[in-house]
Order: structure tokens, then sequence, then C-alpha cells
């Protein structure tokens, strides 16, 4: 539906009217202005409410109007009174709000808009507070989306009245959200029962008065001083003349005084926003500003960086003005190729080594959140903090921690406090000592003696070299065993072995030879390569195989050397074979030898200098004494010939052809240059270049050889221009001199065709990350399937035939025979939560299957929190600690839920301190009516007497749930009287 016609400027002249009105002599009360773009002929009723517990209600009148809207639809405006009760103190604030209950779209139980104010008796002042009631607010409960028939925009249901726009489709209201509600709404009135149901909605009519209103007519010339409809009867008693369409215009016939009352209100009217120029004219605030008055006048506070620039009162400050198009002002804009706002002022652009990202300039070489880039932000990694430097994101570790692979995706992965290869820092690893537990404590490294060794020698570097059981230290440091043959054993010495002998074991053994106990009991020489194991004054040595040696001193690797053919070590350690010109060099036998390289000879007898003369040349032919003679002496493969061929040329002592020889192309030593991918020819005297095997020449330059690779290169596959063709969604590629083709990230080749390239996306059903894949749904927060759904169906899940005696493990109260009892509450709770791979922690139940068996439903929770009941209470007073009522308790919970925009509550536990519920999101639950009649067919004990809340009403509500369609289980009740109650259904 379309908005109200000048819905905005009407009201305003009801206000305005108002406020005049109010000055003359009113009474202690609060007069409710409300108006609401809700087509009427949804209504089914309007009701005021007030919070239990605050001001006392005496008496209640209501009337209201309809307004004209272009697509012939009418919309309702009305107004009611509240006044203190009698004997009540008269300056209190009062909580309240205003309800329209309306018919929904799809035929599901009605909806409520509410809307909550608060307000001030003020003794001899009425107090006038505005509501404006936008069907936004209730647009995703009636089936209203952004995209359907009646054109529910939130930018013009909310924002233009002042209000905050949500993604869920909701209204956030600027107004005082109260402490406490009362979702029953309940009127706290002297002559109401004790459980106040039996006061009636305030069913507004044309007739301009309620039920209610003969009981108060005798006080109606103090209290129509608000909006008068149509006729005013039976309140005045001929109708108003002229402007009375909501607003009485200052004295009605018959009944009003003509004779205007004196402002009695003690107030500044040059400055009170509360009463501006008039007694009872508030200054309205608005989005982004506070109302203030001067000189009588309402006028605007602007929040920071926002300006009234439409000179429109009612929707506050609406304008930025921290932007290039309004920059400190409405009407300043800056200018420039790099227009920029900062702090009111306009600049030019950004300084040097500065970047513009949105409306700030910032300096990508350092900034995280725009490091190289523009929103470029650098991850925070494990054990460690984000960075920025010379524009390449970083990291930089916390205390005790070190990135030592370098590997920044998974951050300081090193704690080199105790890590025992990188302690006190990356590459510094605990060495090894002998006969010790090595260990790395606040990044330094320790050691302690393994049993039955010590560190006798203060020397840390050869750990506890020293063993206990010797006789020299015999159970500790320095106790020497004496007597002949001393013996230490179990740690105390003894004797018994010959002079020059030790005890070892049960075995007196020459420690000073014996390869098993070598300088020592149980220390056995070991065998290396290439040698033999030999103990020698107590001490392990080598004896090297004939032909090897220990060159490094190493024993571990034994006599890694054979010195009969290694030509570092030729006979012996270090003896390396030196080289020498035009030889070849071998170690044979342990001796160096030479032999001179083809071509060339030893001609002068000197080892040292090598084969020093070419064999090549006219004076030395094939050998050192063999001279050639004749008139051109040529040396020709070692033969000596009388000189060159026909079409040759003598180059150097050697016969060439300088037309095809590229060493001496077209002149002798003329050599042709090489190329990349290329060897060197001659061609008629003229150099050239041959290219390889799959490279090509086809910038036809010399200089840069034979450039392409043309089995790859996809500008020249198979041959210099040949470029492979450009596909869809794909990059072109070239293999083996044959073009192809590679799908882009997200796409791939479906059909198998090359013609159309990549066709299909890979993030839609049936091709969820690959051709033909449909991937199942997982709980993890992503959308498996690629179905633009996440997680669905796993968000309400049952657990079946759960036993009691399992739930009595997870809380020891819950007994079979007591599964309606909070203590099982708490269990179901807990049963959904230890179970591993559920989307859906919260449990809700249980349901009674039969007896000692249970059903419990297992949803995904939005919010889940304890209430201390001194919160509760004030919502609902029968939610107390001591016998907590888990209705009453369910509805506070409700109403607490509601007020931070969730659909409704459930409670599963409760102790002393409060009461544990979770807040489900307006997706997965809906609210709805049902009877107790109903549900004893599903469970014959929840009849409303036996059971009206527990493990049998749980199952029945579950059943009458799935049984209308509206979801897979439920929970409740949140409300119960007499054969009514209100649950809540979950959607999976």
């Amino acid at each position: 539906m379309s908005r109200l016609t000048d819905t905005r400027a009407a009201f305003s002249a009801v206000a305005a009217l108002v406020s005049v009105t109010s000055c003359v002599s009113p009474p202690t009360q609060i007069t409710v202005e409300f108006e609401t773009d809700v087509p009427a002929s949804r209504v089914t009723a309007v009701r005021a409410i007030t919070v239990r517990g605050s001001q006392s209600v005496d008496r209640l009148v209501g009337r209201r109007t309809e307004l004209q809207t272009p697509d012939g639809q009418t919309a309702l405006r009305g107004s009611f009174s509240i006044v203190p009760a009698s004997g009540e103190p008269r300056d209190q604030t009062i909580t309240a709000a205003v309800e329209i209950t309306l018919l929904t779209t799809t035929g599901a139980a009605p909806v409520t808009i509410r809307r909550w104010f608060q307000s001030r008796f003020i003794p001899s002042q009425r107090q006038i507070t505005r509501l404006f009631i936008p069907l936004a607010c209730a647009a995703r409960a009636i089936g209203c989306t952004r995209a359907s028939a009646e054109s529910c925009t939130l930018s013009e249901r909310c924002e233009d009245f002042g209000l905050t726009c949500n993604d869920d489709a909701t209204c956030t209201v600027p107004e005082l959200v109260p402490a406490s509600t009362d979702d029953a709404g309940v009127l706290s009135t002297p002559r109401a029962d004790a459980a106040d149901r039996a006061l009636p909605d305030i069913v507004l009519v044309d007739s301009g008065v309620t039920e209610q209103d003969a009981t108060i007519d005798a006080a109606d010339a103090t209290i129509d001083a608000g909006i008068d409809v149509s006729i005013d009867a039976p309140m005045d008693a001929v109708a108003d003349s002229g402007v009375d369409s909501g607003v009485d215009s200052g004295v009605d016939s018959g009944v009003d005084s003509a004779a205007p009352d004196v402002p009695t209100c003690d107030a500044n009217l040059s400055a009170d926003p509360l009463n501006c120029g008039a007694c009872g004219r508030a200054c309205p605030g608005g989005a982004n500003a506070t109302g203030r008055c001067s000189a009588g006048t309402c006028a605007l506070t602007c929040a920071v960086n926002f300006g009234d620039c439409d000179g429109v009162l009612a929707n506050g400050c609406e304008q930025r003005i921290d932007m290039p198009s309004a920059c400190g002002s409405c009407t300043t804009m800056c200018s420039g190729a790099t227009p920029l706002c900062s702090a009111g002022r306009c600049t030019s652009g950004c300084g040097g080594g500065e970047l513009r990202c949105g409306t700030s300039c910032v300096t990508p070489a350092t900034n995280t959140n725009h490091c190289g880039r523009c929103d470029n932000a650098c991850p925070p990694a494990p054990n460690a903090g984000a960075s920025c430097s010379s524009g390449m994101c970083s990291i930089l570790c916390n205390t005790g921690f070190a990135n030592c692979d370098g590997n920044a995706s998974n951050g300081c992965e090193v704690d080199t406090r105790s890590s025992e290869a990188h302690c006190g820092g990356c590459g510094r690893p605990c060495a090894s000592r002998p006969n010790t537990n090595t260990s790395c404590t606040a990044g330094a490294c320790s050691y302690t003696c393994l049993p039955g060794f010590a560190d006798c020698d203060a020397n840390p570097m050869n750990g506890c070299e020293a063993a206990l059981g010797t006789a020299t230290n015999c159970g500790m440091c320095g106790r020497v065993c004496s007597g002949a043959t001393p013996v230490c054993s179990a740690g105390a010495c003894s004797s018994g072995c010959a002079t020059g002998e030790t005890r070892c074991a049960s075995s007196c053994v020459q420690t000073q030879s014996s390869l098993s106990h070598c300088g020592g009991c149980n220390n056995a020489c070991a065998t290396y390569a290439n040698s033999s194991p030999a103990c020698m004054a107590g001490t392990c040595r080598l004896v090297c195989d004939s032909g090897f040696r220990d060159c490094d001193g190493t024993i571990a690797n034994g006599c890694e050397i054979d010195t009969r053919s290694n030509l570092a070590h030729c006979g012996a350690c270090g003896a390396a074979c030196v080289a020498r010109p035009n030889t070849t060099v071998s170690c044979s036998m342990s001796v160096c030898a030479y032999s001179c390289l083809p071509g060339f000879g030893d001609c002068d007898g000197n080892p040292i200098n090598g084969c020093e003369a070419s064999l090549s040349t006219a004076s030395r032919c094939g050998s050192c004494s063999n001279a050639c003679s004749g008139g051109t002496p040529v040396c020709q493969m070692g033969v000596c010939v009388s000189g060159c061929g026909a079409g040759e040329t003598l180059c150097g002592g050697t016969c060439v052809t300088l037309g095809t020889n590229p060493n001496h192309c077209g002149m002798c030593s003329r050599v042709c240059a090489s190329g990349a991918n290329a060897n060197p020819t001659c061609t008629m005297g003229a150099c050239g270049l041959s290219c390889n095997a799959g490279y090509a020449n086809c910038n036809g330059a010399s200089g840069d050889g034979c450039e392409v690779n043309t089995s790859n290169d996809a500008a020249n596959c198979g041959g210099c221009g040949n470029a492979c063709p450009a596909r869809a969604n794909a990059s072109r590629t070239c293999s083996m001199s044959s073009c192809g083709f590679a799908c882009t990230d997200g796409f791939g080749n479906c059909n198998g065709s090359d013609a159309d390239g990549c066709e299909q996306r890979l993030d839609v059903a049936g091709n969820c990350g690959a051709c033909g894949a449909s991937p199942a749904e997982v709980c993890d927060g992503l959308d498996n399937d690629c179905d633009g759904l996440i997680d669905e169906g796993l968000r309400a899940q049952w657990l079946m035939g759960v036993r009691t005696t399992e739930l009595q493990m997870l809380n020891i109260d819950c007994t079979v025979g007591a599964e309606s009892s909070i203590a099982c509450r708490n269990a179901a709770n807990a049963y959904c939560a230890g179970r591993a791979g559920l989307c859906s922690p919260n449990g809700i139940g249980p349901a009674l299957a039969s007896p000692g068996l249970n059903n419990i439903l297992c949803v995904q929770g939005s919010f889940r929190t304890t209430w201390p009941f001194s919160r509760l209470t004030m919502v609902e007073p029968a939610c107390v600690p001591a016998m907590p009522d888990m209705i009453a308790c369910n509805r506070a919970l409700s109403v607490l839920c509601e007020m931070m925009g969730y659909v409704g509550g459930a409670g599963v536990d409760a102790n002393p301190a409060g009461v544990t519920g979770v807040c489900f999101d307006p997706a997965r639950a809906v609210r709805v009516a049902m009877r107790y009649s109903t549900l004893r067919m599903y469970s014959a004990r929840c009849d409303g007497v036996m059971e009206r809340i527990g493990a049998n009403c749980t199952q029945a509500i579950n059943l009458q749930c799935q049984m209308l369609g509206l979801g897979t289980g439920g929970f409740g009740p949140i409300t119960s009287v007499g054969d009514d109650l209100t649950a809540y259904c979950v959607r999976p």
C-alpha cells in the first residue's frame, strides 16, 4: 500500500492545536495521539497497555478517525488519555504502549504491532505523547517482502518517520524502550479483577466513545482538550464546526467554554523544549538530532556530521555533512579533481604517500586496513598481530612466539619459550649432551642428568660425563674406592679383583684393553666403516682397513677415505693431486698419475707445466719431433700436408672453407655469434642462426636469438603468428604446440564443447564446485549445495526415544515420572549440546513419547543467556526464585527476547540466580494461538488442568505445529488462560 497522503503535515496540525488547548487549565493526565499506515480493513482491535507495577490507570478514553490514502484504503488515527488513580502520587513516570492487532495475508494467526513510550504525570498539566506505528515494523510477520506487491519499501516506511531500518525488515524505534513490559497487555485499574483478564480491548469506533466512556462523562469537560472526531456525542452536545477533523478548534458548541483559560504551567516558554512558546508544546528531536527551544520556537541540535538540510523538523537532521557533496554544511560542495572532506573542511586531495579510500586519506605503506591498496585489510594470524610495511602485509609475533618457517598464513607457529628446536629464537636448537634429559624453559635450554650419571668435571658441554657406578665416582662425584682391587657396586665400594682389573658386574676385566669395557664397565667399543675397533689405554680407537684412512677425525663415520683412488687424499690424508695444464689427473694405487689431452704433448720433459705443447702445428704435427716441410706446410689431423685444397683457406695453420665455417665465416677469425635457443650458421660467407627444435625467431631480429617457444606460447602456438582462439570464461593455453584453454575460477566446461568455452557457473545447484556436482548440505555455516540457503534443514532436528535414565546422567534430579520438571528441561538442553555434528545445540523439551522415553527437539538458537529474576519479575511477577511459574517465566523471556529483536524465547534451566533461555531468529519460529481442548487430542494429560506445561504438553504442541504445517516442532506455553494458550512453532 502507498504511504499516507501528507500524513506528517496533518499530524503536525493536530499536534499544534492540541498543544494550544492543553494550556487551558489541563488536569493531571497523559494524552496519547497515534497514527499508522496500517489499512483499516485489516485491523481487528486497538488497545493500550501499561507495564504492571508502574502507575495504575483510573480511566481510559479511546477515539479514532480514518484517513483516506491515494489507493482508496483507509488508515487509522486516534487518541486516548490516562489519568492517575485516586490517592496515587501525581508525579510519577508511566511506561505504556499502543497495540494494533491485524490479520495477515497468509491467513496465519493475527500479528500485533506494538509501540512503547514513556511519559510522566505532572500536577495540573497534561503531557502529550505522539506515536507513529508503521506497517514496516510487522512486515516480515505478515509476509511482506521488498519485492512483494504491497511495496513494503523500508526506506519509505521507516526512515521517513525518523526510524531506523534493519536488514530483517523491522524498524528500530528511537523512543525509550522500557526496562520492563507486560506482554499480556493488562491494565492495572482499581476496578479490574485479580488477574485483570476481564478488561476488554479498546475497539475504537466512529461513535467516539468506548464502553467505559459512560462512567466519566461528568469529568468530560476537563478531559475534552484532546482530539475529537466528527460529532463528540455524547461528550459534546452538538457537532464541532469548521476544523473538527480530529482536533477541537478551541471551543466546542454547547459544552466547551468560549473564553480561553490562562496557561498555568511553571515553565520558561522561551527556552523550555517541553513547553516551547506554549504550555505542553514539546520540541521533537527526530533522526540524528535533539529538539531545543529558542525564543519560543522549536529548532534542532544536530548530531556530529549531520545537518538539517531540508529545513523539516519532523525528519530531524537527515543529511550527512562529512562528504565532498556536503562538507561541514549543507551547501558546501568540495571541488577539484580529487575532492575530499576532512574534519568538515574541503581539501584538494591526499598528501604525498597517501591514498584516498572512501572519504579518508590513508598511508597504504603502513595502514593495516588499506595495505598497498584500498580495503586490503591485513588479516591477523595465530599468536600474532597484523602489520603493514612498504604496502605489504606481514605479521608481528606475540611475545614468546616466532615465525620460524617464514609462512605468514600459520602465524607465529613456534613457542620459543618451550621449543627445544627453537629455544629462545628460531634456529636455536638445544644441543644434545651425553647422559642428559634436555628441555627448553623460558627460552633457555636446560639439562638434567640421567639416573646413574653426574657432571663431575663441572663442564656442561660434555653433559653428565661421569658414571656413578665406577670406583672413582662411586655413587657420587669424587668418591674413590680404595683397596687392591676396588669395585663399586650399587653406589658402594668393595674389593676382590686383581691389580689392574676392574669388577664389571660379576667379572673382573682389564678396562685398559677390553673391547666390551674400555675405560669402564659396559663401555663397549663400536665397529665403524672400513675399520676394526681397538681399546688402547682405556680409550676406544679405530684400526683402519688397508688402503683406508680416517681423514676427518670423526669416529662415527669410520675410516671414510680410500687413499688408493681419492684425488684429494692420494696415498695419505691431505695429499691432493694437483691439476696440470692440458692433462687429465687420476689417483691410482695411492700415486697421482697424469696423461696428456688429445692434441697436446709434454715436449719439454717438465711434468710441472703439464702437456704444454700443441701437436697440431706445422712444427709439431702429431708428435713433439715431427716438423712439416714444404712451401705451405700444414698439419691436418696430426698429419703433414703440402697445402690447402680447392675452396679452402689457411687460417692459423688450419685449412677452412670460408663460405660455410661459422668460426671463419667470409674471412679468417670472423666468428658467427650464437643466440638464445639457437646455433650459429654460416651460409655463403654470411652469418645466421639455426633455431633449436620448438623455438622460432618470430621478430626477425638476430640479437635475441629464437625468442619464442612455439610449444607453449598461446600467441605463436606451433609457429609464428598462430594465435590460439579466445574462449568464454577461460584463458588461452598452448601445450606441445597445440592450442587449448583453462577455465577461470568458478566456471567449467560442462558440455565438453570447446566452441562456447567454460559455459557453466560452478556455484549453482547441480554444478556446485564441479560440473554435475551436488554435494550435501552440512552444518558449517556455508552454502554447501549452492542453493542460496545455509544449513537448511539442519537447524531444527529431532532426537527420538531418549531414555529418561540417559537424561538423569546429565541432571540427577531428572527421573522417570518427573519429565515435566525444570531439571529435565536442563538435561534436554545439555543432551543436544553434547551431540557432535548437530547444527542445533539448544534442546527444547523433553516431549514425553511414553513412560521413560522422550523426544527432544534440538534447535539452533540465535541468542542464549541467563536473565536474573530481578529483571524477569519486573516483566512477570509470577516468575520468582522460590517457586517459578515456568509459563510466567516463558512469557517474561519472550518479552525480553522481542525487545532485543528476536521472535520469542524458551526457558531451558532455572536456578536461584535466574532463568536461562534461548531467543530465536524470526526465520526460525512463529507465535501461534492454541487450545487445550485441541491439545488433549494428542496427549490426554495436556488438558489445562492435569498439566498446563510439561513433557505431555510439549509433545502435544509439537504435533499441533506439525499438523498446522507451521514447523517441525514447538515449545510453550508462553501464555495460558483457561482453555487458551499461546506457543511457538519452530521451522527446520
